[in-house]
């Protein structure tokens, strides 16, 4: 499990890194009612984000992924909102089915950019967060 304190770090981190330092950014941790790690609500208009994220959930090793793959909601919301409208105007009728289509393919999108800008940033989470992770996880 992760910190509050260790989750802030990362998540200014990739913020900057991901170019959205202009973006205010606030985040919550608690359990999620839909029982997930994490979530993102962005309004890229006011340049703003809520990320909440259920630490009892999220390791170390994988906090970095769920930061990039939250804040990359920020960069794709635009695109989500323009094909919902889009959806809604073309047909009525099966618009929930197919916006539950698109929810899903831009989950998968942000997962698919959260694994790869990770992994080309070869990131160490314990980098970022202190040394106090090094000892416990140092390679026998």
């Amino acid at each position: 499990m992760i910190s509050e304190h260790d989750m802030r770090l990362l998540v200014e981190w990739w913020q900057d890194r991901l170019l959205l330092q202009d973006w205010e950014i606030r985040l919550y941790f608690a359990e999620l009612e839909d029982q997930s790690e994490a979530d993102c609500e962005a309004l890229p208009e006011y340049r703003r984000a809520c990320l909440r994220f259920d630490l009892s959930q999220i390791t170390m090793e994988k906090a970095a992924w769920y930061v990039v793959h939250e804040l990359m909601h920020c960069h794709v919301e635009p695109l989500a909102r323009h094909s919902n409208r889009v959806i809604e105007e073309a047909d009525p009728a099966g618009a929930g089915l197919v916006k539950k289509f698109a929810l899903d393919y831009e989950e998968g999108l942000v997962s698919d950019l959260a694994t790869i800008i990770v992994r080309m940033k070869g990131h160490d989470d314990r980098r970022v967060c202190g040394s106090s992770h090094r000892e416990a996880k140092s390679p026998s």
